[in-house]
């Protein structure tokens, strides 16, 4: 019964969009995508299944990636996607994933992130989106994760920051902005939610 599962799971996932709500505990690595159609040439990922984990260095020879689509899975606690070439975050790409506490993104080409980038990842701790091209945090980008301790925003292009883009994140003590041009340091700590928040520049 478990391997007919496991075999109409594998049926049911297309060449662009892997698609099996209802598939218990797929395993996302190399081999796999490979067998999906997807060689390393691949630009664009859309994937719609109940992935409970992806092994360690599943993307490395993805290195033309630039969308990656993720939703209705069982990924927990750290997603990494750092050296990759992902060029924008659609929003609501992480939706799904309310469990996932750390996000890494650091050595892609995103240049902004909108205020729903990160909608629904209700637990999330840390996040690292250093060194990219980013030069805009849209007002709100991170609001209201009660759970946000730190995130990491050295080396981009970033000039200046929108009060709003922490409000409400209360557990926030860390923020890291080394590396980039902003021109006026002097009203950066203003942009923590609370005195216990340190800006690093």
């Amino acid at each position: 019964m478990k391997k007919s599962l496991v075999l109409l799971c594998l049926l049911l996932f297309s060449y662009l969009k892997f698609d099996a709500i209802g598939c218990q505990n797929i395993v996302l690595n190399a081999s796999f995508l490979l067998s999906q159609g997807y060689d390393n040439q691949s630009i664009f990922f859309s994937i719609s299944a109940n992935i409970s984990s992806i092994d360690p260095n599943t993307f490395n020879s993805y290195t033309q990636l630039s969308d990656l689509f993720i939703e209705s899975n069982l990924l927990k606690s750290r997603m990494d996607f750092s050296f990759n070439k992902i060029s924008e975050i659609g929003p609501g790409t992480f939706s799904s994933l309310s469990n996932m506490e750390t996000i890494e993104l650091n050595n892609n080409r995103i240049t902004e992130f909108d205020n729903s980038s990160f909608v629904g990842l209700m637990y999330l701790t840390s996040v690292n989106i250093s060194r990219k091209k980013i030069s805009n945090m849209a007002p709100g980008t991170f609001a209201n994760f009660s759970n946000l301790n730190s995130v990491d925003l050295t080396y981009n292009d970033l000039k200046q920051i929108d009060n709003s883009v922490f409000a409400g994140s209360v557990n926030l003590r860390q923020v890291y902005l080394t590396g980039n041009p902003i021109i006026s340091r002097a009203s950066l700590q203003s942009i923590c939610p609370t005195s216990g928040c340190i800006v690093y520049f």
